[in-house]
């Protein structure tokens, strides 16, 4: 079975056991310390997207979201279409559909300050936001017509597939349970893509389970495997247990702030 019909699997049969049904108090917290609203904003293996939900709702408008399955994609369509935000923007570009075979996710769990969130090079995303097939891999890609409802901004945008494959630049990534659902394997190509769909200074910003899991995914780590993955192309500035978790993950979450260099090394 494709990745893509696991996780269309997992939301036809509502069997989405790390749905929160909120954006979760860590990553709440951390967005109350953004002060730029107009940076561009990515969430990777978005799920139920209640973090877009939010971020709308407070004045954010340049926010992607990605997700492999296409049911769920479609249920998003649907929800952002039918809610009212305080946008002047009027249009939502099509979503992106391709045919793809690697895994992502979405589940919810906090933080500690951040004295530099305000990030800079607030670039907007332009309309050519797109998924790029690879040398190794290239999958049909098609347009996904869909209206655009008025109350979105037209800098918001919804994309079906496999988010190895988008190529665009973002001043925040947001890690929710994506991470997690990808196979350990997987680990050092999410880090080198994070890397390269960031803006030199942009931010990848999330939760990471510090737990192990019988079987996956989920799929546990510790903080020990997170900082030998990232530190070789990030500067941590935090990776720390969570404080405001929610119950039920109490103790076993942790918080990374992981931060792009402003320069290229002389390498890339």
């Amino acid at each position: 079975m494709s990745d893509a019909l696991f996780w269309d699997k997992q939301y036809r049969d509502n069997r989405t056991f790390w749905d929160i049904g909120a954006v979760s108090p860590p990553l709440e917290a951390y967005f109350q310390q953004l002060s730029d609203k107009n940076i561009s904003i990515l969430i990777p293996g978005c799920g139920n997207a209640y973090e877009a939900s939010w971020l709308l709702e407070h004045g954010f408008s340049n926010l992607t979201l990605i997700d492999i399955s296409p049911i769920l994609t479609s249920r998003l369509h649907e929800k952002f279409a039918s809610l009212s935000f305080s946008s002047s923007s009027t249009s939502l570009p099509p979503s992106l559909s391709i045919d793809s075979s690697r895994p992502p996710a979405s589940l919810t769990p906090p933080l500690p300050f951040d004295s530099s969130v305000s990030t800079t090079q607030s670039l907007l995303l332009d309309s050519s936001a797109s998924l790029k097939s690879t040398p190794s891999r290239a999958p049909a890609l098609s347009s996904d017509p869909s209206t655009p409802p008025a109350s979105l901004p037209s800098t918001f945008r919804i994309l079906t597939g496999d988010f190895f494959l988008l190529e665009k630049q973002f001043d925040l990534i947001i890690e929710q349970t994506f991470f997690c659902a990808l196979p350990p394997s997987f680990r050092p190509a999410y880090a080198e893509k994070m890397y390269r769909l960031l803006h030199p200074g942009g931010k990848l910003v999330g939760l990471l389970f510090d737990r192990d899991f019988p079987s996956g995914p989920p799929y546990g780590g510790h903080a020990s495997e997170y900082q030998q993955l990232f530190e070789k192309k990030f500067t941590i500035k935090t990776l720390s247990p969570c404080y405001n978790s929610i119950p039920p993950r109490a103790g076993s979450e942790l918080f990374l702030i992981a931060q792009k260099p402003d320069r290229y090394p002389a390498s890339q």
